[in-house]
C-alpha cells in the first residue's frame, strides 16, 4: 500500500469500498440508480419554490373598489285606516267550520271569506290598480288584523265554547266585485265550566 493511501482518511477508503460494492451490484441485477439518488437524496422542503402544492380552491381574485355613491329608488304606499275601516264594515263575511276532539283536547278548524266590495263603495279600479290593492292589503298589518279579528269572532261563535290562542293563515285573492280574504282558523276550545272555575 502506498503512502498516500495509508495518509486517505478511514471515511474516505470506506465511501469507495461502498461505491465499489454498489456498481459489481448492479452490474450483476436490474438498474438500482446511482448512489446518491438511491441513500443522499431528500425530499424538498416545502418553502422551495420548485415544489408545488395543489390548491384546494379557487385562485386569488383582484378586488374591485366600492364606488362612492349608489343610487336606489324606493316606492312607499300609504293607505289610509279610516278608509280600510270602511271597507271592512261594509265587507260580506262567509264562514264555516266546526270543533273536533283530539288527544290533546277539542280544536276548532273553519276558514272565513271576507269580501271587500270596492265596487259598491264607487271605487272603479282597473285591473293593475286591483293588483296593487291586493298587494297592499297582503302587506298592510292593520288590513290583515282587522281581517284576522273578522275571524277570531267569527271561530268564537261556531265553536261552542271559549277559545284559547288562534293560529290564523291569510290568503289575499281576486274576486270579480273587488278583492277576497280567506282566513284558515285553528284554536283550541276550552269547556265552559273550566273556563268558569279557571276565571
Amino acid at each position: 500500500m502506498s503512502r498516500r493511501a495509508w495518509q486517505r482518511p478511514i471515511g474516505a477508503a470506506r465511501r469507495d469500498a461502498l461505491r465499489k460494492r454498489f456498481i459489481k451490484a448492479k452490474d450483476r441485477t436490474a438498474p438500482l440508480g446511482s448512489f446518491t439518488s438511491n441513500f443522499c437524496s431528500r425530499p424538498r422542503p416545502a418553502y422551495d419554490p420548485r415544489v408545488r402544492h395543489k390548491s384546494r380552491g379557487p385562485g386569488l381574485v383582484k378586488v374591485r373598489g366600492l364606488p362612492l355613491l349608489r343610487r336606489r329608488y324606493v316606492e312607499l304606499w300609504q293607505a289610509a285606516d279610516y278608509r280600510w275601516r270602511e271597507l271592512f264594515e261594509s265587507a260580506d263575511v262567509m264562514s264555516e267550520g266546526a270543533t273536533r276532539d283530539e288527544p290533546s283536547g277539542p280544536v276548532y278548524y273553519g276558514s272565513t271569506s271576507v269580501l271587500l266590495p270596492l265596487s259598491r263603495r264607487g271605487m272603479k279600479l282597473s285591473s293593475a290598480e286591483l293588483e296593487q290593492v291586493q298587494h297592499v292589503i297582503a302587506g298592510d298589518p292593520h288590513a290583515r288584523l282587522r281581517a284576522v279579528r273578522i275571524a277570531c269572532l267569527e271561530a268564537q261563535l261556531r265553536s261552542g265554547g271559549p277559545i284559547g290562542r288562534v293560529r290564523a293563515e291569510l290568503f289575499v285573492r281576486p274576486d270579480p266585485r273587488g278583492v277576497r280574504l280567506d282566513i284558515e282558523v285553528e284554536a283550541r276550545v276550552f269547556d265552559e265550566r273550566s273556563a268558569r272555575t279557571s276565571g
